[in-house]
């Protein structure tokens, strides 16, 4: 008996082996995103593998000269509680405490940004800490930093907004202008030289 249940313990450890070495961290991530300078965009911060995942703390940094922070709501994963304090220019805290507690993939926050000037915005991680919802213990996490590639808007060309002629419209132009000059040259020639031949003829007329 006491053989049979050794070999009973030993088989349980061995079959509960996999599903330990299989476990899947928590991955928090930003991905990376585009905007125009001036205007506001909304930068997610998205969960993989979230299981019995019950509150998260994340300090998070930005340029504060290329990015002005105005707002935190929840993601769609997320229909919890959200907090944010400013710490000091470029330095977000962020908090979430959700009952039920969150499983799955999708956006944990929506992050808004008022983009100041041109250049490349990381979002980094500093801290991220998670812990699950029915013990509280914490959870293993992995953070991927992200970026926005800010642009300046693009400007009309100067000269008050008129229209360029493409090079092969304006090449039509100067020879319609070309055709132009000797049609009237032609015709000036032909009104004089029909003028020296009514002169030419009154002469001749006189000597008759």
């Amino acid at each position: 008996m006491r053989e049979a249940a050794k070999f009973l313990a030993w088989a349980g450890l061995v079959f509960s082996l996999p599903a330990v070495l299989t476990a899947v961290e928590l991955t928090v991530r930003i991905p990376p995103t585009e905007a125009i300078v001036g205007t506001v965009v909304r930068v997610p911060i998205a969960l993989e593998n979230a299981a019995d995942l019950g509150a998260v703390e994340i300090d998070l940094e930005y340029p504060p000269n290329i990015l002005e922070f105005i707002n935190l709501e929840p993601g769609g994963l997320n229909p919890g509680m959200v907090e944010f304090k400013i710490v000091q220019p470029g330095l977000l805290r962020i908090g979430s405490i959700s009952e039920p507690a969150l499983n799955g993939n999708g956006d944990l926050f929506l992050i808004s940004f008022k983009v100041l000037g041109p250049g490349t915005a990381s979002l980094d991680f500093r801290k991220v800490k998670a812990s699950e919802g029915a013990s509280g213990a914490e959870i293993p996490t992995t953070s991927k930093a992200g970026a926005i590639t800010a642009q300046a808007a693009s400007t009309p060309a100067a000269g008050g907004g008129g229209l360029a002629i493409p090079p092969q419209n304006r090449l039509m132009n100067w020879i319609l202008v070309v055709e132009a000059v000797v049609g009237i040259g032609v015709l000036g020639l032909l009104i004089v030289i029909v003028m020296v031949l009514r002169r030419i003829v009154v002469v001749l007329q006189k000597k008759h």
